[in-house]
C-alpha cells in the first residue's frame, strides 16, 4: 500500500463493496465504504476524496443524482466520479458524462481494469492540477507584466508633463498626482540655493517631518526606517510614510521605479532654476535698457540745448559787434581784425556743434539697438 490517495466506494450491495475493497486495499492505504448516495454526500461534506467509486442503481438517490448534488459540496471539483454500473449502452455513458462522471465501469470488470482506470484518472487530475498552475502563474505573470507596463507607462506620462511645468509648486503637485495613483503617502522637499518647498501630499509638511527630511539628506540613496524609506537626489527628497513591505513586488517595483522618478524631478529642479535665472537676467536686461535709453534720450536732449545755446549766444555776439563796432571809432583794419576773429570763434562753434550732431546720431542707433534686444 504505497498510493495515499483516498478512494470512497459508494455501492448498496454488500459483496461489490468487498470485491472493489479487495482489489484497492493493495494499492490503496486510503479505503472507505458509503452504502447510499445520502451517506456518500455526507461523507464529502466532512471531507472530500480524490476518487468516488460511485454505482448507479441505488435505492434513494441513484449514481447519477447524487453525482450532480455532490457539485453542489464540490465547488472546485477536487473529486473525480468513475461510475460503476452493470450497463453499458451509449445512452447510459451519456447520462453518466452529464452527471459529470470522469469514467466509465461495467460490470463484471477485471481488478486490472479496474486499477487501470483509477490510476488514468488519478494521473488526469495530476495533469489538470499542474496545468492549471501554470496558468494560473502565467496569468500572475502576465497581470504583472501589465501592471508594470500600466506603472511604466504612467510614470512615462507625468514625466513628460513635469518637464512642461515652470513653476515648483507645479512640479511638487505632478508628483502628488502619480503617487496618490499608487496609494502612496509620501512628502517631498525640493531644495535649491534661493528656494525650499516641503509639502505632504499637497500641502504643507509638518514641522517634525521637513525636519526628519533635512537630516536624511545626506543618508544615501535611499534610507529606510519601518514602513517609510526616503529617496535623497542632489536637490529633492521624496519620503514615502507607507511602502509597501508585505506586498513584495510592489516594493521591489516601487524600490526601482522612485530613483527614475527621484532623478526626472531633480533634472525638472534644474531646468526651473535655469528658467528662473534666465527671467531674473531679462529682468535685469530689460530694466538696464529702460535705464540707458532714458540716459541717451536725457543726454541728447542735454546736447541738442547745449548745442542750441553755444549757437544763440554766438549769434548774439556777433550781433552786438556789428551794432557796436561803428561806434567805437576804429580804423578800417582794426574793425576788420575784430569782425574776422568774431568769424573764427563762429566758424570753430559751428564745427563743434557738426560733431555733437554725430555724437546725436550715435545716440539714436544706441536706442534703435535697444530697441531690438528688447
Amino acid at each position: 500500500m504505497n498510493n495515499c490517495n483516498r478512494i470512497l466506494v459508494v455501492d448498496d450491495e454488500p459483496l461489490n463493496r468487498e470485491i472493489m475493497i479487495e482489489i484497492l486495499c493493495d494499492e490503496f492505504s486510503q479505503v472507505e465504504v458509503a452504502v447510499s448516495g445520502e451517506e456518500c454526500l455526507k461523507i464529502c461534506s466532512e471531507e472530500l476524496p480524490e476518487i468516488i467509486l460511485l454505482d448507479v442503481n441505488m435505492p434513494g438517490l441513484d449514481g447519477y443524482q447524487t453525482c450532480l448534488k455532490l457539485k453542489e459540496i464540490d465547488h472546485d471539483n477536487k473529486t473525480s466520479v468513475i461510475f460503476v454500473s452493470a450497463h453499458g449502452q451509449p445512452e447510459d455513458r451519456i447520462e453518466g458524462y452529464k452527471a459529470g462522471g470522469m469514467d466509465y465501469i461495467v460490470k463484471p470488470f477485471e481488478p486490472e481494469e479496474l486499477l487501470q482506470k483509477i490510476t488514468r484518472t488519478l494521473k488526469y487530475k495530476t495533469e489538470i492540477s499542474d496545468l492549471k498552475g501554470s496558468v494560473t502563474s502565467s496569468n500572475k505573470m502576465a497581470f504583472s507584466a501589465m501592471t508594470v507596463s500600466s506603472e511604466l507607462g504612467e510614470i512615462i506620462r507625468i514625466m513628460e508633463e513635469m518637464f512642461l511645468v515652470t513653476r515648483f509648486e507645479e512640479l511638487a503637485d505632478k508628483y502628488f498626482q502619480w503617487s496618490e495613483s499608487m496609494e502612496l503617502n509620501s512628502c517631498i522637499r525640493i531644495k535649491t540655493e534661493n528656494v525650499e518647498h516641503c509639502l505632504s501630499n499637497n500641502v504643507p509638511s509638518t514641522p517634525i517631518e521637513k525636519e526628519l527630511m533635512e537630516l536624511l539628506a545626506n543618508k544615501g540613496r535611499i534610507f529606510s526606517f519601518d514602513s517609510r524609506s526616503q529617496f535623497n537626489g542632489a536637490n529633492v527628497q521624496i519620503l514615502i510614510k507607507n511602502m509597501p513591505k508585505d506586498e513584495e513586488e510592489k516594493y521591489g517595483r516601487l524600490i526601482d521605479t522612485l530613483p527614475v522618478i527621484l532623478t526626472g524631478i531633480d533634472k525638472c529642479i534644474m531646468r526651473i532654476d535655469d528658467l528662473k535665472l534666465k527671467e531674473k537676467q531679462q529682468k535685469y536686461i530689460h530694466e538696464t535698457i529702460e535705464e540707458v535709453r532714458s540716459l541717451s534720450t536725457h543726454t541728447k536732449f542735454t546736447f541738442e540745448t547745449m548745442q542750441s545755446n553755444i549757437l544763440e549766444v554766438f549769434r548774439e555776439f556777433q550781433g552786438s559787434l556789428d551794432w557796436e563796432i561803428p561806434r567805437m571809432g576804429l580804423e578800417d583794419d582794426q574793425e576788420k581784425l575784430i569782425m574776422k576773429l568774431a568769424e573764427d570763434c563762429l566758424g570753430k562753434s559751428q564745427k563743434a556743434t557738426d560733431i555733437g550732431c554725430g555724437i546725436r546720431e550715435d545716440l539714436d542707433k544706441i536706442i534703435l539697438l535697444l530697441k531690438k534686444i528688447d
